[in-house]
């Protein structure tokens, strides 16, 4: 589907009993890269893509998946460039989530069971 110019988007990252959000899509990612996807491309699923879907099929006022003005600013600060490594996505250093900033111990906390 990729090769034959689908737009795919990111999407095992669903609330599930005893899946905590994230580690699910992790694995999908490592997926994409191992079937030859690039890093790029695989952002891109799970960021641009997905805002252009949802704005395209769902709402058309939404505005995400971009960081620019008058988007909603949800942002992964990481130590490193995950174009050149995407395990990095792994170890984010922050989260700004809904206007609310997780650093790396509350991150720890949310996702210790």
């Amino acid at each position: 589907m990729h090769n034959a110019g689908v737009q795919l988007l990111l999407g095992t990252d669903a609330p599930m009993p005893a899946v905590p959000p994230g580690f699910s899509l992790h694995n999908e990612i490592d997926q994409m890269l191992q079937i030859g996807m690039s890093p790029y491309e695989t952002l891109k699923m799970g960021t641009s893509n997905a805002g252009v879907y949802v704005a395209t099929h769902i709402d058309p006022q939404a505005k995400f998946g971009q960081v620019a003005e008058g988007f909603r600013a949800n942002l992964l600060v990481l130590s490193a460039n995950p174009l050149e490594d995407m395990s990095i996505l792994r170890q984010p250093e922050g989260v700004m989530l809904g206007g609310r900033w997780f650093d790396r111990e509350e991150l720890n906390a949310l996702t210790s069971w």
